[in-house]
Formats: C-alpha cells, structure tokens, sequence
C-alpha cells in the first residue's frame, strides 16, 4: 500500500494533478470564509505547507487532522506518514522513526521513510534494508534508485554493479539497469585484459548515468589510465559526483590506483598516486611493494619504502618501523634497528604486535612476546602472519610447561618439552637452561621468561632444601619488584609469593635436615616479613621451625593470629596423641575452630577451652605443616623422606 507523494501514481479518473490542487485550494478557501476546518483539510494543509518546507506548521496540521474525524483509513496513514516526513524535514530523526514504527507493517511508506532515515544516519546495511521492504511492498518513486546506489554507487567489484542493475530493472529503471550493466561488463573485461579503448566506446552512450556513482567513475577513471589518457584520468579520479564519496572509498580508489600502476610498472603513474592518496593509503601501497621487492631479493629498496611511510607519519608509521627495524636486525644491524624501533603504535594492531613478540623472542623474552601478542586482536590476522603467531604461542606453551616439570623436579619430561622449543626458537635462553646446555651467541633470558624461569628454580631450590640458592633468588625478586615499582609488577613476579606459601615449609624443613640451619636463618632475614604476614605466622606456629633462629617470638600455636587457618599434623605428646589431616583456626575473637578427620568440627571460646579439649596446655602441642613425612613428636634429626607418619589417633 502506498499512501504518500514520493511515489508516482495513477491519477483518479478525469483529474490531473493540477486539478487536484486547485480542489485543495477551494477546500481551504471554503474552510477560511465558513470559519470551520474538517480533518480532510487540515490534511490538504498539512501537504502543502510540507511540499513548501514549514515543518513546524505542517505537523501540526497533520497532528490536527488525526485528532479529527471523517478520516478513511487511507487518509489517516497519509497523515500519520506526512508527521513522520515533517519531522525528517525539521532534523528529528528520533521522532520520525518513532511515529513511523507505530503503523502497519504492510504499509511501503514506513519501510521508505525508514530507510530514509538510515541513510541520513550513514547506515548503509540498515537502509538496504528498509528499502527492500519498500520495494517488497511495491513502493515506487525514488525507492529503486536510492536502493541502487547503496548496492552500487561504491562498489568495489562488477558483481555488486549487476546486483544494483537487477533492483532497477525491478523496480521499472531500464536505462539506469542497462548502463550499471554495460558498466560491469567494462569492469569483467578490465580484469580479464581487454583492451581499454574498445571497453570505453561501450560506456559512452550511458555516460550521463553513470557520471553519477563513484564506482562508476573510477571504472572509467581506470580505463582512462590503462588507454594512456592520462589528463583526462587525473580529471576522472578527482571523483566529483553528487552527492560526493565517502572517505572510505576514496582511500579505496587512490589504493586501487597506485595498485593499478604497480601492476602496470608505471612509476609515473605510482608516484601521482601517492601524492594524491592520504597518509594511511599511501602506507598500504608502499608495504605492497615492500613485499614485492623482498621477494626479488631487494632487501635495501624494502627498506627504503619502509623508511619513506615512517617519515611521512601517521598511524601506520609505527608499523613500518617495526618492519623497519625487523630487517635491519637481520642485516645484523642492531644499533640502528634499536634507533628505529617504534615506542608508539595500537597495542592492538595485531601486526606490530606480532613484530614485537618476534623481537621480544629472539631478544631472550619469548613469554613476554606471547603475552603482548595475545593482549592484540589475534584474529585481525590472516595467511602466513596468523601462522607465525599461532607457532610462537604454541612455543610458549611448550616453554610454560617445561619450567612447570623443572620446578617439580620432573627432569626427563622438562628436557624433552625444552628441546621441543630450541628447535622452533632456536638459542631460547630459558630452555637451554632447563636443559643445563650453554651455547655462544645466546641471548640472556629477560623480563617475563627470566622471571618464570627464576619462579621455577626457586621451587626447585626449596624443594631440595637448597636454602642459598633460593635466599639468592628470593634476594633477586625484591630487587626486581623495588626497580618495577608498585601497581606494574610483572605476573611471573607476583607468583613468586605463591611458590614462597607452596614450598617455603618444606625448603626450610629439608635445609635443617641437611643441617642448614643457618642457610634458613639468612633465607628468613632476606625474606624480612611483617610480624603479622600470614606466611610468618605459619612458620612461627610450626614446631619443627620454632628452633630456626630469626623467627619473631612467640612461637608455637599461641603465636598464630586470627583469621590464619593452618593444615597439617597435630601432636600430644602429653596424651600419645597424633591427628593428621587436621585444620585450626584462630578467631578474631581469641577462639579457637578445630577440624578433625571425619568432618567434625569443635568451636573454643579461648585457649584454655582448646588446653581442655586436647588435655594439655597450648605450649605443648607440636605442630607440622602438611607434610607426609614429617612426625612432628621427633625431634629434627629423626625426620626423614619416605612413607606418611603413623595413623592418626581417636580422641578418647
């Protein structure tokens, strides 16, 4: 159903449109002399004063005709579509769609002014839409010729040119349908090498309509340049059509030329090209023929395209210097590559990302270079350059788990996964520690790999019982948080915390077996923990640790503040008694919760409560962190590596 002016339609039999308007008139003079107006009128009005552009008095006589009565409802949706094209009129774009989306489906204006609005909004896939359903609903006017210029005024292949020509032949548009596909015809013909001449003798006689779509215009700007006319083709690609381009498809088309030329060979061509194209265009094409010049072999004119996009500046000047700097390194150059490399750039250009992660890898970071290349849009990434990223994140996973087995002492399993990585990384540094090798011209492990790697030697150092070592590692990590600052510290940095919860009992238990108490003593002070960090509370509380000099008094259960929860083994030696498996915990208020196997649980308001309970005073409990091989009833030099201690004992 089509109830609105934009569309041409049959008029009623016996009155033209002059007759027509000359009704309206006597119906509005009628309604002035007689001092009444009837809805009908005021939807005459409402028309008129909209085809003179009063807006503002057009929807009010349309709003004054819908609040009236007499309306068929034909005149009522050409009303209620005449506020809707007021208020597109005025700029109130809001407004409009919301008077539009009240009325029917069925009706083909909706669908138009809807697609109107879209279209002033620069949506292009939502006014294809809305137009559609227009044309679905046999809208007429401009409907076909504005849906076709969507499809194909900047189009960027023949076949969104015959998809345009297929909706105007729909819509009734034949000499629009027959020069988009005389166009497309051009454009087939240009990709398959015909000559140029021939294809622009089959556009001549349809110049008028094509003049008038941007992808039109540059087809012919294009086989202007191919047929050698080069002044009018620097006329053609000025693009001046009505109304004008968007500046996407302009960069589009200044790529498209420079492109053109380099397949041409035309450096004459080329260079007009860059002077023309902006800063972003120009970069694509320079990085075109970069790659085009590396494959020959022309490493130095690569790099003076490189170098020509990063003094032009931009956002794609960060990029080139990278690729820049990439090159130099392999020349060997590494001064000037480390002058070159960008500090600025996206972090998510997926691209420079991968550049630095490279770098990052050959550098002796290869975990840091992973982490920057997945903090990028990843998928922005296609052909050889996706594989070369998904090769280097699965180096390092590959590192990742082969510290993960070196710090549990798990050493044939971490040798194979570190051979796995020097052969894709070759010389990685942290590998060729893990498989104790040394070779010439590797780099030093650094920043995260240099981390996670210290991480897992200071679980293998405490799992070992060797306290030196992991004083010297532990003394390393303070440095490295003081230089990182706080707020920016590194993940493997703050992991070292947590190998320090997992392995430290264990570290400083196994050092005093081996009779380095005072290795543990050093370890300690270097660590110079807070009196109420939770980590030094659990060693103050262990019994087996309680004769370590540099621990802070007191010692013992007694010394364990609230809110700290300890697992492990519980001993009575007054009573014979021993629990494994069992969890304490002090309460803010002084109490006591103790789990003991067998999911019971015990609440005791002080210390005496629990003394009472357990028959003797807190002092004499022995404790031990959970450890399978510590009997914390024997005294330092019988404790020893092997099966778990004795069954736990029922309370009687």
């Amino acid at each position: 159903m089509q109830v609105d002016g934009s569309a041409r339609q049959e008029s009623p039999r016996g009155r033209g449109p002059a007759a027509r308007r000359a009704s309206r008139a006597a119906l509005v003079l009628l309604s002035v002399v007689c001092g009444c107006v009837s809805a009908q009128q005021r939807l005459f009005q409402g028309e008129a004063l909209l085809a003179r552009g009063e807006w503002d008095a057009a929807a009010e006589a349309f709003v004054a005709a819908l609040d009236g009565e007499g309306l068929s409802q034909l005149e009522r949706d050409r009303a209620a579509v005449g506020e809707a094209r007021a208020f597109i009129g005025r700029g109130d774009l809001v407004g409009a769609e919301a008077r539009l989306r009240r009325l029917s489906d069925q009706l083909s204006a909706k669908w138009y002014y809807l697609g109107r609005i879209q279209e002033a909004r620069k949506d292009r896939e939502g006014a294809i839409a809305h137009y559609r359903r227009a044309l679905e609903r046999r809208h007429g006017g401009d409907t076909a010729l504005r849906l076709a210029r969507l499809i194909g005024g900047e189009a960027r292949s023949f076949e969104e040119l015959l998809a345009a020509a297929r909706v105007l032949r729909s819509g009734g548009e034949l000499e629009g349908a027959r020069a988009l596909e005389a166009a497309a015809e051009a454009w087939r013909g240009l990709l398959a090498g015909a000559p140029a001449g021939r294809l622009l003798e089959g556009l001549v006689r349809h110049e008028r309509f094509l003049s008038t779509y941007p992808s039109t215009v540059v087809l012919r700007a294009r086989l202007l340049e191919q047929a050698g006319d080069r002044a009018r083709a620097d006329l053609a690609w000025a693009i001046d059509t009505d109304p004008p381009p968007s500046l996407a498809f302009v960069e589009w088309a200044r790529e498209r030329r420079a492109q053109d030329a380099i397949a041409r060979g035309d450096m004459e061509a080329l260079a007009r090209a860059l002077e023309r194209a902006d800063k972003r265009s120009a970069a694509r094409v320079r990085e075109l023929l970069a790659v085009g010049r590396l494959w020959r072999g022309d490493r130095a004119g690569a790099q003076a395209l490189w170098r020509a996009t990063v003094d032009a500046g931009g956002e794609a000047a960060p990029l080139a210097a990278a690729r820049l700097a990439a090159s130099l390194e392999l020349e060997g150059r590494k001064e000037e590559a480390a002058r070159v490399w960008p500090t600025t750039g996206s972090p998510d250009d997926a691209r420079l990302a991968l550049l630095r992660a490279r770098r990052a890898a050959r550098r002796g970071d290869l975990l840091g270079g992973c982490a920057l290349l997945a903090a990028s849009a990843r998928s922005m990434l296609e052909g050889a350059e996706a594989a070369r990223a998904d090769d280097l994140l699965a180096c390092g996973a590959l590192l990742r788990a082969a510290l993960a087995a070196y710090a549990h002492g798990d050493d044939a399993r971490a040798a194979g996964l570190a051979r796995s990585v020097v052969q894709a990384v070759p010389l990685e540094p942290a590998s060729l520690a893990v498989l104790a090798e040394r070779v010439d011209g590797a780099p030093e492990a650094q920043g995260t790999t240099l981390a996670a790697l210290q991480r897992a030697r200071l679980a293998r150092s405490l799992r070992a019982g060797d306290l030196a070592e992991a004083r010297r590692l532990v003394g390393w990590w303070k440095v490295q948080r003081m230089e990182q600052g706080r707020g920016h510290e590194d993940p493997e940095l703050e992991a070292f915390r947590e190998v320090l919860e997992r392995f430290l009992h264990a570290g400083l238990r196994e050092g005093l077996v081996l009779g380095r108490a005072a290795d543990a003593a050093k370890l300690l002070a270097v660590l110079d923990l807070p009196p109420a960090d939770p980590l030094l509370a659990r060693l103050r509380a262990c019994d087996c640790l309680r004769r370590l000099d540099g621990l802070p008094a007191p010692r013992g259960l007694a010394a364990l503040p609230s809110g700290v929860a300890l697992r492990g083994h519980l001993a009575v030696p007054a009573r014979g008694l021993h629990f494994s498996a069992v969890a304490v915990t002090r309460t803010r208020a002084g109490g006591w919760i103790l789990d003991l196997p067998g999911a019971f649980r015990a609440s005791f308001r002080n210390d005496g409560a629990l003394a009472a309970f357990l028959g003797a005073p807190l002092d004499e409990l022995r404790w031990a962190e959970h450890l399978a091989d510590v009997d914390p009833t024997q005294p330092p030099e019988a404790w020893r590596r092997g099966p778990p201690p004795k069954q736990p004992l029922q309370v009687e």
